[in-house]
Parts: structure tokens; C-alpha cells; sequence
């Protein structure tokens, strides 16, 4: 694999990541159900993400999205979004002393990202771990990665 492949599967990581983010918080939580229900709705909404991600503004310098990282990212998008109650039944098992629900919506976000590239693409198990943990470390706390690198090892054994 290329340098240049392996930066756009980062970066169409992070950018499925920050859409899907955007959904799992409670006032979207209604839209998502919505979205699921109207596949041209859900484009269209994709496609809105796509051109304010790469509006360059103050906070975004440098949001580009080739092809290759569009692609990828949506493949993410949809497939977490459509496997979604499938991923949530494998990961809630291994969430010990409480419920999934109560995970704070990054971890879930993050989990259920990770959780479709180990169950349905061909990703090798580490180097999905380390893409998500590192985006944790990006956008999130830090201080939250053992719990999610010790779900993430449950999931791929």
C-alpha cells in the first residue's frame, strides 16, 4: 500500500468518523432513524457533510476529500449505519458494567466505526485498532483509549 493510500484511508476514517459523530449525538438522534428510512435523503445529507468538511474555515484547514478518501468514507458511513444493530449486538457484550447506550457517543461512534472494518472489510485487525485510537487521541480523550483498545481487542479475537 502506498503512503498515499495509507493517508486517504486515515483521513476518510476521521471524516466517517466526524459524520457519523454528528448522528449518534441526542438532538440528531431522531434524524439518523430518518436517514436510515430514505437512502436519497441519506446521500443528500452525505453530500451536504462533504462540502462544509472541505469549507476551509478557522477550524479546518486543509479538509480535502479526493475520491479515494470519499469513497472510503462513505463505504464506512454506510455500512456502520446500515450494520449498525448487528455491531451494537456484537460490541454490548464486551462493554462490562454497564450498558452500551450509556458509552459516551465518541467511544460509540468510534467502537461501531472499528467494529465494521474488523467484522466486514479486510482491514487487518491492528491497523484498524491504531487508525481509531489515534483518532480518539485527535478528536476525543485520550485517557479513554485503553478502555477502547481493550474492546477493540476483544472484537477482533
Amino acid at each position: 500500500m502506498t503512503k498515499e493510500a495509507y493517508s486517504d484511508k486515515s483521513l476518510g476514517r476521521a471524516y466517517a468518523f466526524k459524520f457519523i459523530y454528528h448522528l449518534f449525538l441526542k438532538e440528531f438522534e431522531a434524524d439518523k432513524k430518518a436517514l436510515l428510512e430514505d437512502e436519497v435523503k441519506l446521500n443528500d445529507i452525505i453530500s451536504e457533510f462533504e462540502e462544509s468538511f472541505m469549507a476551509q474555515d478557522e477550524e479546518h484547514l486543509n479538509n480535502g476529500l479526493n475520491p479515494s478518501i470519499q469513497r472510503f468514507g462513505r463505504s464506512l458511513i454506510l455500512g456502520t449505519l446500515r450494520s449498525e444493530e448487528e455491531l451494537i449486538s456484537k460490541i454490548s457484550p464486551l462493554v462490562q458494567r454497564r450498558s452500551f447506550g450509556s458509552v459516551e457517543p465518541m467511544e460509540r461512534s468510534l467502537l461501531q466505526l472499528a467494529a465494521y472494518e474488523i467484522l466486514k472489510l479486510e482491514t487487518p485487525k491492528k491497523v484498524v485498532i491504531n487508525e481509531y485510537l489515534n483518532i480518539n487521541k485527535e478528536f476525543g480523550q485520550g485517557e479513554t483509549n485503553s478502555f477502547l483498545n481493550a474492546l477493540l481487542d476483544k472484537l477482533s479475537n
